[in-house]
């Protein structure tokens, strides 16, 4: 099944005109080959310890503190020192629904978003204050740029969504482009570019545009795969692409031209449970998927949970190690984060934020 193709609209053309989206047809010649290592035997180096007491909701580190901030599952915000592990609530306000939590790219703040699915609640909380500020009303998505001095969010307008930008030094607005479409997410790697991508879903085919924002052009990055889902490095170096086809699903290592960057897919596991640094990533990977499991639906949805080990890839080289295998704490590893010789997960068996010291 596909859903509507978008029609984006910009100042620069005429009412009514249609911007034809295009893809790029990629080969894999001469491409490294994902090879898969042996595991890589844990040691006392590697060394997995809770964080949190408590459940959490999601989580974020103040890079220029070290603190780790998290929300609990009812919207309190947490925050554990980076000198002391002493743990102090900021918050005791509750928040029902929480949504989606995007941290700055300094972690000094966060987007939350909560209430309902089809008029969320987007608001901005300051570490340092310990203060909310709300995002325009009607925001429906929204992301930080790649120096969190401004949001770039979608809005309804009438019957089109509009892409806009919020400067928060100056608190002015600026609309880029409007388009009509449904069930979009925002994320914004590079300078110039913001991307847009559809909700994922095994059940339709989905697409990923890149909007210019100085030049309000439009270009198509992936065009209808069926459960497409991605994830980026920095700066959109490349990202992992999910994929469900018709006999197999897989994870391909791309760039944002859709060209393959290996010339075979990676350990299969969903973008949301990796985290991409310049040349490498970490990706929880499970054992196995049940028979009939559907993703990534099944995942996204909670109706999946799965036991996990940790691996490492590299885009250049094609390498994949284990880093670390199962022991007597089952994980299913999402919202993984790479710190200096450590990873921050959260564990959604028992909700708790994990640290994983990295061998040298």
């Amino acid at each position: 099944m596909k859903r509507a193709s978008i029609v984006l609209i910009t100042g620069l053309l005429c009412a009514g005109a249609i911007i034809a989206l295009w893809f790029v047809v990629f080969n894999k010649t001469n491409l490294p080959v994902a090879n898969v290592q042996p595991s890589v035997t844990n040691t006392a180096q590697e060394v997995l310890v809770a964080i949190t007491n408590n459940p959490a909701f999601d989580y974020w580190v103040n890079q220029k503190t070290g603190d780790l901030y998290y929300l609990a599952p009812h919207g309190e915000i947490y925050r554990i020192g980076a000198a002391d592990g002493k743990e102090t609530n900021l918050t005791s306000q509750t928040i029902e629904n929480l949504a989606v939590v995007k941290p700055s790219p300094d972690g000094a703040r966060a987007i939350v978003s909560f209430g309902s699915a089809a008029t969320p609640t987007f608001s901005i909380f300051d570490t340092e204050t310990a203060a909310w500020q709300p995002l325009p009303a009607g925001a429906l998505a929204a992301a930080w740029d790649p120096n969190g001095s401004r949001i770039a969010y979608l809005k309804q307008s009438g019957e089109k969504k509009t892409l806009s930008l919020l400067t928060l030094a100056t608190g002015k607005t600026a609309d880029i482009i409007s388009f009509n479409a449904e069930d979009l997410d925002l994320v914004w790697e590079t300078p110039d570019e913001v991307f847009l991508t559809q909700r994922p879903s095994a059940q339709f085919a989905g697409s990923l545009w890149a909007v210019n924002i100085k030049t309000k052009k439009v270009r198509t990055v992936v065009a209808e795969e069926n459960g497409l889902t991605t994830r980026w490095a920095p700066g959109a170096a490349y990202g992992l692409k999910f994929t469900n086809g018709e006999t197999e699903s897989e994870l391909t290592a791309i760039n944002d031209k859709n060209q393959s960057l290996l010339a075979a897919a990676v350990p299969l596991t969903l973008p949301e449970k990796c985290a991409l640094a310049e040349t490498q990533f970490y990706c929880g990977v499970p054992e196995s998927f049940p028979a009939g499991t559907v993703l990534p639906d099944d995942y996204l949805k909670e109706k999946l949970y799965t036991d996990d080990r940790i691996i490492v890839g590299n885009v250049q080289t094609g390498n994949v190690y284990t880093v670390f295998d199962k022991n007597e704490t089952a994980l299913d590893v999402s919202r993984l984060e790479i710190q200096t010789k450590r990873l921050l997960f959260k564990n959604r068996l028992d909700q708790k934020i994990y640290a994983l010291k990295l061998s040298d």
